[in-house]
C-alpha cells in the first residue's frame, strides 16, 4: 500500500516537472559510486566547466594503471542523469595509459565519473564537475 507522503512527492515532483524515476536512479547511481571502494587518483578528466546546454559535451579522461595492472572496465557516470551509466567500456587488460575522448548528454549541472576497474580487483575513479545553463534531459531519455 502506498502511504498518503509517497503519493504526495510523487504529485510535487511531477508538478515541478521532473521526472519521479529520475530522483530515484539518481539517489541510487551516486550510492552505488560512492559506496564502492574507489581509490581517487590515476584518472584525469577533462569536461568545460561551463556549457550553454547539455545536449552535446566534449569529455576526455587519461587512465594511467599502476605498474604491471591492466584495465579491464571503465564506467563513465554521471549520477543526475536519467540513465547515469553513460558510457561502459570492455578492456583486453589494458597496461598502458589508455586516453579516450567523445561527446556526451547531461541533464544537469553535476560531477562527472570516470571508474576504471583494474585487473588486481581494485577501482581507481576521477571526477570533474561542470555547469549547464540549459538541461538537456527532460524526458528521461
Amino acid at each position: 500500500m502506498i502511504s498518503r507522503r509517497t503519493i504526495l512527492k510523487i504529485s510535487a515532483l511531477t508538478w515541478a516537472g521532473t521526472p519521479v524515476g529520475w530522483v530515484q536512479v539518481s539517489n541510487a547511481a551516486t550510492d552505488s559510486v560512492l559506496n564502492r571502494s574507489v581509490e581517487l587518483g590515476g584518472v584525469t578528466v577533462e569536461i568545460p566547466r561551463l556549457v550553454d546546454n547539455g545536449n552535446s559535451i566534449p569529455i576526455s579522461f587519461e587512465i594511467t594503471p599502476p605498474k604491471g595492472i591492466g584495465i579491464k572496465n571503465i564506467e563513465v557516470i554521471a549520477p543526475e542523469n536519467p540513465q547515469p551509466v553513460l558510457i561502459k567500456l570492455n578492456l583486453n587488460s589494458f597496461t598502458t595509459p589508455y586516453r579516450f575522448g567523445t561527446r556526451i548528454r547531461l541533464a544537469a549541472s553535476q560531477n562527472v565519473w570516470v571508474l576504471a576497474y583494474l585487473t588486481d580487483g581494485k577501482i581507481i575513479a576521477g571526477n570533474a564537475s561542470t555547469v549547464l545553463t540549459a538541461s538537456a534531459c527532460f524526458d528521461g531519455t
